[in-house]
């Protein structure tokens, strides 16, 4: 459309078609492998011993449940030819009607329940220097610079100033000493406010995070530099994998760990071993870069986010486009919301425009752009 000259509202609305479809594609085929895997652990814990010899309701019910993760497995090509022989199993000849059959049984088979979700912040008081510079390895252009100091109380009070009413309701914070305590609790009456164990900060956090987990609860944890432009809950829910970070700017399968949701899963072996990775350190997102280099990751998904596993439990970057490190101001942009990967993802930045969730960067460039309407990132 743009080599035919065509009008940019119409090249625009395009665009957005083309990036709901990315986003709604994979999320239907991760929410589709997530009720099958908890349909089938249901399956084998509670019903491994039923055949076909039984004729009881329940019963014929489980033998429904069976076949549906047969189907399941022939729409997203989980079964062998040997398996689909087997299996002998009647499905329409459209791969999209199987998957959009499958999903819908599956659905209905399984009563997921809500998740659980709360938002975990960390604060302190004093203030903390800012310097940014092109991130190392880099060829960017649009990258801001700014020496100064921000109060973390100050960024504390504009971050949650962008809190949609949801999230302030399941909001912990974490705080460092007491007038952050003080602070926190004057200007988020609602909020779990507490003092942290003594030690590095960092640890602390992390201690923290292995408690709510274990209470079976959903973390995402977010620093007050990761300003949340529209509510990213939503998006947060449809994704299925068990730890879902930001991207960090230096390299493509490297998280940052500012913005992180964090589920019950890693208990077992991932919070152990990360712990274990940071010994005495203050420093969490160094051991956790190390590690997330030893994942195994699949081809990245159409949306450009990538998914992996490692130690057992899965793992998903969010695309940039969505969840941004740094960000252009939008006129500075070559498109609106630019689709980034792995080839120019250290050439170009993606855009402050209306598909931007959350944007982490640093507090005094907030507060600098705030003159610039179409920055949109201080409200102080």
């Amino acid at each position: 459309m743009k080599a035919e000259g065509r009008e940019e509202a119409d090249i625009k609305k395009q665009m957005e078609v083309l990036n709901d479809t990315l986003t709604v594609i994979p999320d239907s085929r991760h929410r589709l492998q997530k009720y099958a895997t908890e349909l089938r652990d249901f399956l084998e814990s509670d019903h491994q011993d039923v055949s076909l010899a039984d004729a009881d309701p329940e019963v014929q019910a489980v033998l429904e449940g069976r076949q549906v993760l047969r189907e399941v497995d022939l729409a997203l090509g989980t079964l062998t030819v040997e398996d689909v022989y087997r299996s002998n199993v009647d499905l329409p000849a459209s791969g999209a009607m199987r998957l959009i059959l499958a999903c819908w049984l599956v659905a209905t088979a399984v009563k997921t329940k809500t998740e659980d979700f709360v938002v975990l912040t960390m604060l302190s008081s004093g203030p903390t220097l800012v310097n940014v510079n092109n991130p190392k390895g880099t060829d960017l252009q649009h990258v801001d610079l700014a020496v100064g100091q921000m109060d973390f109380h100050e960024l504390f009070a504009n971050w949650y100033a962008f809190l949609p009413p949801s999230a302030k309701e399941k909001l912990h914070v974490l705080c460092l000493d007491d007038a952050s305590l003080q602070f926190a609790r004057s200007l988020a009456p609602h909020a779990d406010v507490s003092v942290a164990q003594q030690g590095p900060p960092f640890r602390a956090r992390l201690e923290f995070i292995r408690k709510l987990l274990g209470q079976g609860k959903t973390v995402l944890q977010s620093d007050v530099d990761a300003v949340w432009l529209q509510d990213p809950l939503p998006y947060l829910r449809k994704v299925p994998e068990h730890l879902v970070a930001m991207r960090e700017f230096t390299d493509w399968h490297e998280p940052n760990a500012g913005f992180i949701l964090y589920r019950p899963q890693l208990l077992e072996k991932f919070l152990p071993a990360w712990s274990q990775a940071m010994g005495a350190s203050s420093d969490d997102n160094t051991p956790m870069r190390a590690m997330f280099q030893t994942a195994t990751w699949r081809p990245d998904l159409p949306d450009t986010s990538s998914s992996g596993e490692l130690l057992g439990v899965t793992l998903r970057l969010l695309p940039l486009h969505l969840f941004a490190r740094v960000a252009a101001a939008t006129s500075e942009c070559t498109g609106a919301g630019m689709i980034h990967n792995q080839a120019n993802f250290q050439k170009q930045l993606p855009c402050i425009g209306e598909q931007l969730l959350v944007l982490h960067n640093k507090g005094e460039i907030f507060r600098a752009k705030q003159s610039k309407s179409e920055h949109r990132l201080w409200r102080m």
